[in-house]
């Protein structure tokens, strides 16, 4: 098993904000997060001192982040998580996350059906899929989504 180093990064932390600047997939994806913003915590997986995995948790809200609410459990947080590969992370990077995560809370991940490298890695962390989803707009454009759900 490779050694992760998991951190939250900020603005400050400017060799990996240069990384992610420079890097043209990662750039289309991260532009429709909002910039380091709010409750928005942004965990980057790093090996051998390179950033090979960037996990965004959002938090979900009743009434403001839909249409996932329907899954907010009651009791804790319950965020919402983007996976967006730098390099080539290792199937156990998500796990290993997931070990060292300490805040007691429910999340969502939300991937395109056609997304099977994406599925088997949430699946293989002990994601369900509790639900599915398609959305005319934004981000979904209209494509079917999997509503998968883990309890930290």
């Amino acid at each position: 098993m490779k050694k992760h180093e998991f951190k939250v990064i900020k603005p400050s932390d400017s060799e990996i904000i240069a990384f992610l600047s420079k890097n043209s997939s990662v750039k289309s994806r991260v532009k429709n997060f909002p910039n380091f913003q709010g409750d928005i915590q942004y965990w980057i997986d790093t090996q051998a001192k390179k950033p090979h995995l960037l996990l965004v948790l959002t938090p979900i809200q009743k009434g403001v982040t839909e249409p996932l609410t329907a899954w907010i459990e009651e009791e804790g947080s319950t965020y919402s998580l983007d996976i967006i590969p730098l390099l080539s992370p290792s199937p156990d990077a998500l796990t290993c996350f997931l070990t060292c995560f300490s805040q007691k809370c429910t999340l969502l991940a939300v991937p395109a059906v056609q997304d099977e490298a994406s599925i088997d890695l949430l699946e293989l962390a002990g994601f369900k899929r509790v639900g599915s989803l398609i959305k005319g707009q934004g981000f979904f454009k209209g494509t079917p989504h999997h509503v998968m759900k883990y309890r930290v």
